[in-house]
């Protein structure tokens, strides 16, 4: 994967911030699965871009 350009790299670090917020508060089983699934790929891809993934 390609270097993304600062602007891409701050929306997705927004994004983790935001399920980091969010995903505590969900409380049906599904979407909580769901949203946990898509922070720990977020993780992955921010990892993936700093090198350290």
């Amino acid at each position: 994967m390609g270097p993304w350009d600062p602007e891409r790299t701050r929306i997705l670090q927004s994004c983790i911030e935001d399920l980091d917020r969010v995903v505590p508060q969900l409380t049906e089983p599904a979407g909580t699965q769901y949203y946990e699934r898509l922070r720990r790929l977020a993780l992955l891809v921010a990892r993936t871009l700093s090198g350290t993934g």
